[in-house]
């Protein structure tokens, strides 16, 4: 019985280890580096024609995974200690997730921090050598100084807390990009077209990841507004009021959804692409402008910590459908080079 005690605290301890790191918010993560690798920077290089063949990726397969992982070590990482730094907060907010103190302590919890950090570093240094470009490994030290600094002081302040985690959103779109040699070096100066487009496509899906992502972390700062007053937290709706919140996030919103019309009114104007524009008009309409319509709406009726959570999974599902939009991108991308 001892045995099977032990056993049995063992893997229950395990599973907490798993689940205060978000299992599915790391896979989401996973998912947008290789929908930009897969639909954005492999189908454009295929389109510059060398002497030997097309170009393909500088980090093989190998290289690039070892790049997600140090994404998503640090990102849990941040988890962690964002829960470790919460804990007060969150058993106002929302007690049946709070692992620490409960299933492990707080020196557990600081251990394996340091190491997912550790780990997400060394990674982040071992690929940036492989590129020979180990000043990219500071954009890695800099991720995690900055989720130190929003769980410790960012989070509790108006508007400045969302956007730092807002920024790290847009910077996992543009990883893929930066460690791609070809967008910064090209001695041979004959793709300047395609490098151009891989950047400036990098830079919209980046930008939307922002724009969602802020308005996510503020609808989040509703739910949990009971608790961060308690708590002594500033966060926007109790440094000015809930109403100018739902102002702020409605402005927010407006500007996502005329950003998307206005890459809409793009598609349509290339007439050639027409059967492209119209399966990735269909997608948009349905999974990322409709979607949002309903945000804004309910926003205004949501009262209750329960329906700004279901707000939030709306906007994590408008989130995902924006990066897998990348699909229809590289069909126009092939019908624009052939």
């Amino acid at each position: 019985m001892v045995l099977f005690h032990k056993m049995f605290h063992f893997v229950s301890l395990q599973m907490v280890y798993f689940k205060i790191i978000r299992p599915i918010n790391l896979l989401l993560t996973a998912f947008a580096m290789y929908c930009v690798r897969w639909f954005l920077i492999i189908p454009i290089l295929k389109t510059c024609k060398m002497d030997d063949g097309y170009l393909s990726p500088y980090l093989h397969e190998g290289w690039f995974m070892l790049l997600v992982l140090s994404v998503l070590f640090i990102n849990a990482a941040g988890y962690v200690i964002n829960d470790y730094c919460d804990v007060e907060t969150d058993l106002i907010n929302k007690p049946e997730k709070v692992f620490i103190t409960k299933n492990m302590s707080y020196s557990q919890a600081a251990t394996f921090y340091y190491c997912l950090n550790i780990v997400g570093i060394i990674l982040g240094i071992v690929v940036s050598l492989k590129i020979n470009s180990l000043k990219f490994s500071s954009i890695h030290l800099a991720a995690v100084g900055l989720l130190w600094l929003y769980a410790m002081q960012l989070k509790k302040k108006p508007i400045v807390g969302n956007i730092a985690v807002a920024i790290l959103s847009a910077l996992v779109m543009l990883l893929p990009i930066i460690y791609e040699p070809i967008v910064f070096y090209n001695a041979e100066n004959n793709f300047q077209t395609q490098v151009q487009i891989i950047l400036s496509a990098g830079v919209v899906f980046a930008a939307f990841a922002l724009l969602t992502q802020w308005i996510r972390e503020m609808i989040k700062d509703l739910q949990d507004m009971e608790g961060d007053k308690q708590t002594g937290c500033n966060t926007l709706p109790i440094w000015l009021s809930i109403k100018s919140t739902k102002i702020f996030l409605s402005m927010l919103i407006a500007v996502t959804l005329f950003s998307v019309g206005w890459f809409q009114f793009h598609f349509y104007v290339h007439r050639k692409f027409y059967p492209v524009f119209n399966l990735w008009n269909l997608f948009t309409i349905v999974l990322i402008q409709l979607p949002l319509l309903v945000v804004i709406v309910k926003l205004w009726q949501a009262q209750k910590p329960e329906q700004y959570k279901v707000l939030s999974t709306i906007l994590k599902v408008v989130m995902f459908a924006g990066t897998f939009s990348m699909l229809f991108i590289q069909q126009w991308f092939q019908q624009y080079f052939n």
